[in-house]
């Protein structure tokens, strides 16, 4: 057993030292003046039962002075504490996070090295920087063209991205489609746009409007926050004094038909409808400071949009060099993606079942992977120009899911500035009020509008459904760029098919039995309704790789979202899955769902012992206090049931002694445990068998 540990540790180690060689490599911008850490629930736990605000305290609590020399000034919550949220943010371990602040530069590295020894301490990492994908800081304020009198609005005749006319020498047709889009839908109000960038011209007549406005301000523990939040000045100032932000907001949801400026994809019809803007500020002037964003900063700001009913989150920024990906960040972004749409307790409250978070590729122009769009997770952004070619400065590779118009207003095509894309500008009152800017930061809120009419048009569906119309429906652009097409998603937007082409169901998300014991033959089997789906496949297989001769119920063409099945009595493990179908085909299958048709425990006299020695996950998990663990043994014989925590120490023992062959379960409490992580492991008749579980208080 000894052995089994020193493996463990010796593994964890290396890839630590990996990580470390790896983020020393990048070389990537960080503020050299903090340090993010996230505690250990144990010494968490002991800081929230001190209830102390004084930093001596705090340091002395987690014995903070010995791992760094320099001065702490601060260890700074990164959410905050105490909110209705907070049961939400221990499942992700984001309360435990700290910006540990100091009085003057440090040796980074050097102190993450030691702070990572720190028993108080589970995880020290740099807070990096993130920029802003801004392109071309002397962008050449546009002219007003000649407008398109009596239709849209007056100067929807510059924004080639939707209509694609030729204009400045550009493709006819490269372009979202989307005045065909708006034939089926405009964007609705309860369909709120996260806009995590420099903030908004909050006087712009085109956005004014499509402000949303929070029904419970302060709810979330940001006082006041009308519209959004600054997490810059940790204020509801949300002023954006580089346009950056305006512009991307207007691409998404400028106000349309209100005889103003330009269009937004989901800018509604000019009767009060339209998507709403919600803005997080993580950036002062990108001009000024285009590194300017912490990552505590913007992970608290992303926790924010799935706190607060956003469902979709455009993201127009990313780290300064590749494979910079910190943990913080990704947890926030699993956090959003997990549960928006879904309030403090998990009640489905719309309009759509999880988020869909959008990201633009970067700027380089580079193949490499940059953070957060190389995230699988995450929906990655290339950018296109008015002829359907990738822009010169776009990142590319196969991490990237789709492309969109990003422009290009200083590119050798001839065409000068009136090839970018155009949108709100900070507002004056005149001509400089819109302009024409570039980048992959233009090209996202693309993706981010459409996805705000898909939402508005199919109320109900997952992120992942949603992914799949975003996804399934671009154009095929691979004529345009020879040797790249496959390296650009998979193709460019096409707001128009997004919203109404027949794509094959959604993934089934199944309700029951899930890891059931003791359960008759007979039994119901339910799931949830999959978007697009007509009829329903079922089966149920004593193997989970479904093989032929191994699969005992098949049931097609079911039309309800539930059915009972007959098993045999007496088998050891059974395996469920369904899938939707309709008339272009079949969508993925469901998760696999376990039950077992035994009395509890199966003796010798059965007449279907177990083939082998099986450890089962245990349900429910997440669990709390108490969670049951089932396994088989194909032999009696010896048996142990052992509980560790992450440290390799045992904390439990459920079973220690001779037992017949067939299934068994136990019972584990863990009401004396704090929350974490936790290992079971079953040893018998030579084989050790282990698995995590996962204890929430």
């Amino acid at each position: 057993m000894k052995y089994f540990y020193t493996l463990i540790i010796s593994a964890i180690l290396l890839a630590v030292s990996v990580l470390n060689s790896n983020v020393h490599a990048q070389n990537a911008d960080k503020d050299e003046q903090a340090i993010l850490v996230q505690l250990t629930p144990e010494y968490y736990q002991q800081l929230r039962q001190a209830k102390t605000a004084d930093i001596n305290e705090i340091l002395s609590i987690l014995n903070l002075e010995k791992s760094v020399p320099a001065g702490i000034e601060n260890l700074k919550p990164v959410f905050p504490l105490d909110t209705k949220f907070y049961n939400r943010y221990n499942r992700y371990g984001l309360n435990r996070w700290f910006v540990l602040q100091f009085t003057e530069k440090i040796d980074v590295y050097a102190a993450i090295e030691n702070l990572n020894k720190n028993r108080a301490i589970e995880l020290a990492e740099p807070d990096y920087l993130v920029e802003s994908h801004f392109l071309d800081p002397n962008i050449i304020p546009a002219f007003n063209l000649a407008p398109r009198t009596g239709e849209f609005d007056p100067l929807f005749i510059n924004q080639w991205h939707y209509e694609n006319l030729g204009q400045n020498n550009g493709t006819s047709g490269a372009d979202i489609s989307l005045i065909p889009a708006w034939e089926v839908e405009v964007g609705q109000p309860h369909v709120i746009v996260q806009v995590t960038d420099s903030g908004l011209d909050t006087e712009h007549p085109d956005l004014i409007n499509m402000m949303w406005v929070n029904p419970n301000p302060g709810s979330s523990g940001y006082p006041n926050d009308i519209n959004g939040w600054n997490f810059v000045t940790d204020s509801n100032l949300l002023f954006d004094d580089s346009g950056h932000g305006t512009h991307v907001s207007g691409t998404i949801a400028a106000e349309n038909a209100n005889g103003v400026g330009v269009a937004g994809v989901a800018g509604g019809s000019g009767l009060g409808d339209g998507a709403r803007i919600m803005t997080t500020r993580i950036f002062t002037d990108p001009l000024v400071n285009p590194g300017g964003a912490s990552t505590s900063a913007t992970a608290a700001a992303i926790t924010y949009g799935a706190d607060n009913g956003s469902v979709i989150s455009n993201n127009s920024w990313g780290y300064t060099s590749p494979g910079v990906f910190p943990t913080l960040i990704k947890n926030a972004i699993d956090y959003f993606i997990d549960n928006a749409g879904f309030d403090e307790n998990d009640n489905y409250i719309g309009p759509a079942r999880g988020g869909i978070f959008i990201s633009s590729a970067g700027n380089t122009p580079s193949g490499a992977r940059f953070y957060p769009a190389a995230y699988e997770r995450v929906i990655s952004v290339a950018s296109t120009n008015h002829n359907d070619k990738k822009a010169w400065y776009s990142n590319f590779g196969d991490h990237v899911d789709i492309s969109a118009p990003g422009g290009e207003t200083n590119n050798n095509g001839g065409v000068g500035v009136v090839g970018g894309v155009y949108s709100t500008n900070l507002f004056d009152g005149g001509e400089n009020s819109y302009a024409y800017f570039q980048g992959t930061s233009m090209a996202s809120p693309h993706v981010a509008g459409v996805a705000a009419l898909i939402v508005s048009k199919f109320p109900d569906l997952t992120n992942d459904e949603i992914t799949a119309r975003l996804l399934n429906t671009a154009d095929d652009i691979s004529e345009a760029n020879p040797g790249m097409g496959h390296l650009l998603g998979t193709g460019r937007l096409n707001a128009f098919r997004a919203l109404t082409e027949e794509i094959a169901p959604g993934r089934v998300t199944i309700i029951g039995p899930v890891n059931a014991v003791d359960t008759e033959a007979t039994l119901t089997f339910s799931w949830n309704q999959a978007a697009f789906a007509e009829t329903y496949q079922l089966q149920i297989a004593t193997s989970d790789e479904f093989v032929d001769d191994r699969i005992e119920v098949d049931i097609t063409e079911i039309s309800e979202t539930q059915v009972d099945a007959t098993v045999t009595l007496g088998a050891t493990d059974y395996y469920w899955r369904v899938r939707a179908s309709n008339e272009v085909g079949d969508g993925d299958w469901s998760e696999t769902g376990t039950f077992v048709t035994s009395t509890g425990v199966s003796t010798p006299d059965d007449n279907n012992l177990p083939v082998r020695v099986s450890l089962k996950q245990n349900y429910p998990n997440p669990f709390n206090p108490a969670t049951t663990i089932l396994f088989t043994m194909q032999d009696a014989g010896m048996a142990e049931l052992l509980i560790y925590n992450t440290l390799g120490q045992r904390v439990a023992t459920l079973i220690n002694e001779n037992l017949p062959a067939g299934t068994h379960r136990a019972e584990f409490d863990a009401t004396n445990l704090s929350s974490g992580i936790y290992l079971y492991q079953l040893r018998t008749n030579g084989i050790v068998l282990t698995r995590k579980m996962t204890l929430v208080k």
